[in-house]
């Protein structure tokens, strides 16, 4: 709940309701995390980045 009292600071107009939506989405992916990687729930790293996937179409 902190995390999303502190999106006030971006916008001032959000309702308690804004806020509760946006703290059970947080914590939605949280748990979504430890679903998707039970044995290993560790937070990433600064160096841990996404895969880059680059194709290149064929010419005709």
């Amino acid at each position: 709940m902190a995390i999303a009292a502190s999106m006030r600071r971006f916008d001032p107009n959000l309702s308690d309701t804004d806020l509760d939506t946006i703290a059970h989405g947080i914590d939605d992916n949280r748990r979504a995390v430890v679903r998707l990687n039970a044995r290993k729930a560790t937070a990433l790293k600064n160096a841990d980045e996404p895969v880059t996937r680059f194709a290149a179409p064929r010419p005709r």
